[in-house]
């Protein structure tokens, strides 16, 4: 489109140029005719003036001078020379008419000069030398009149050419500036197509994961729950006492699944209360969980993903860990490190020494990966005799550095 732009600017530059350059042709041609036939009215009204002296001598006027005509004879060459100079610019028909009118000229002034030196020629050879004059004359102009003619009918040909294709070129650049907006109207559209598209297969997507996520964690929550119970059960005889704990249990597993969530009404919270909120209510009966750590306010951010993946750490902990068994003991350790990264050591301790089940890879290990991501955080996982250790790295930006603060132990 845009070599087809430029072909049609190049077309419309040459038919502007060309039309520019007949007219100034034109006008050229006006002026040397307009002087060419200046100087033929100038060698005429030279010739009538030299035969109105040359008369009035022949009538034998007293006193009559021969100055006037003396001087129209001197002036004839040079304005004879200057008039076919002008004829010869103006091509061969005019320079070969210039030549005859100049020897008539030359030939009727030596017949006037003649006729005072001696006796007057007959009046009809100066009527014919005069007739001549007048023709050639006469032929002058009108071949001058015919050449501006000409000329002025190549510029308004010129002229004409250039509006027809000017409006040509004219119509083609609406085309083109129309077919530029209908493809950037569809480009647009296909974009825009495009983009809802993506966005529809992004929000697929999400909802797929939320599902996913959903019906993990209510198996999740059912696993657990039942564990709950089954506990509860085994170590309380009175049905009504088990009853209780059983509900007050169930109720603090919903506390954490609630924070867990991202659902927690507060902006922030301590390390410490994060983790005995989403990891405690997991811990069943004879079970023990330790802390260590400062005490420190998370920045916002982290909240929700460290809720996550300390859910599905204490999910599978009583799943298969430490806590799947009477006895488990679960310590958890944190620090920061010199770079000012948070770590957490997640220590499990079976009861007694034993292969750990670490279970197989599931949608809990892909939550915990997200999350991970999410936080942009590093987690190494080893399963030794007592258990799983886990060491997680939470790097801290400097917008997390002013939310931060750390004293004490926790």
């Amino acid at each position: 489109m845009l070599l087809v732009l430029a072909a049609l600017f190049v077309a419309g530059s040459l038919t502007v140029t060309r039309a520019f350059s007949a007219e100034n042709a034109a006008r050229q041609e006006m002026i040397d005719a307009r002087e060419a036939l200046s100087q033929v009215n100038d060698l005429m009204l030279l010739l009538y003036e030299a035969e109105s002296a040359q008369r009035g001598v022949l009538l034998d006027r007293p006193g009559e001078d021969l100055g006037p005509f003396r001087a129209a004879e001197a002036a004839l060459p040079a304005i004879a020379g200057q008039m076919q100079a002008s004829l010869d610019r103006a091509g061969s028909d005019l320079s070969a008419q210039g030549r005859r009118l100049r020897s008539l000229a030359e030939q009727r002034m030596t017949e006037m000069s003649g006729a005072l030196a001696s006796a007057p020629a007959p009046a009809t050879t100066l009527r014919s030398s005069m007739a001549d004059l007048r023709q050639v004359s006469d032929a002058i102009r009108r071949e001058e009149r015919a050449l501006m003619d000409a000329a002025y009918a190549r510029a308004d040909g010129e002229r004409l050419r250039a509006k027809r294709t000017l409006g040509m070129i004219g119509a083609a650049v609406l085309g083109l500036i129309a077919l530029a907006a209908l493809l950037a109207f569809r480009a647009a559209r296909s974009e825009s197509r495009l983009r809802y598209r993506d966005e529809i297969a992004a929000q697929r997507d999400r909802a797929e994961l939320v599902s996913r996520e959903l019906s993990h964690r209510v198996k999740n929550l059912f696993a657990v729950t039942m564990s709950i119970m089954s506990v509860t059960a085994r170590n309380e005889t009175d049905p009504k006492l088990a009853a209780q704990k059983t509900r007050s249990r169930i109720q603090a597993l919903a506390r954490a699944h609630e924070l867990s969530s991202g659902q927690n009404p507060m902006r922030t919270a301590q390390f410490g209360d994060l983790l005995a909120a989403v990891v405690q209510p997991y811990c069943p009966p004879g079970a023990t969980l330790r802390r260590s750590g400062p005490k420190m306010v998370l920045p916002t951010r982290l909240l929700t993903p460290m809720g996550l993946i300390f859910n599905e750490l204490a999910t599978n902990s009583v799943k298969y860990g430490a806590w799947s068994a009477p006895s488990g003991t679960l310590k958890v350790d944190w620090t920061f490190a010199s770079d000012e990264t948070l770590v957490v050591i997640w220590q499990e301790q079976l009861a007694e020494t034993g292969s750990p089940q670490p279970g197989r890879e599931g949608f809990g290990s892909t939550m915990i990966n997200l999350s991970l991501q999410q936080a942009k955080a590093t987690m190494e996982r080893r399963w030794g005799e007592k258990g799983l250790t886990a060491v997680l790295r939470f790097p801290l930006s400097q917008a997390d550095k002013v939310e931060v603060t750390a004293t004490g132990k926790d």
